[in-house]
């Protein structure tokens, strides 16, 4: 499973990214945030290995970022399903 963390700026995803890779979480990126997530506004995550969800409270407590969401992502019957886990 997949882990989008929502945030408002490429910037700000960015710091991210490279918060989580430097505390091992090797499999992230920074993405475009889904439609059916962001509502139509520009927002980006970083996407990343469920695995990794213990890494990112400490990663944006140290960054001070604001998150907008936590979505696991799953494929169901062809299409991409959000949850909101946040």
């Amino acid at each position: 499973m997949q882990i989008l963390a929502v945030v408002g700026s490429v910037t700000v995803a960015s710091a991210l990214l490279k918060e989580m890779e430097r505390n091992g979480c090797i499999n992230c990126r920074v993405v475009h945030t889904p439609v059916c997530i962001s509502g139509g506004g520009c927002s980006y995550s970083v996407k990343f290995d469920e695995a990794c969800m213990k890494i990112l409270k400490p990663c944006i407590q140290r960054r001070r970022i604001k998150l907008r969401g936590i979505y696991k992502e799953s494929l169901k019957e062809g299409e991409y399903i959000y949850d909101d886990i946040s």
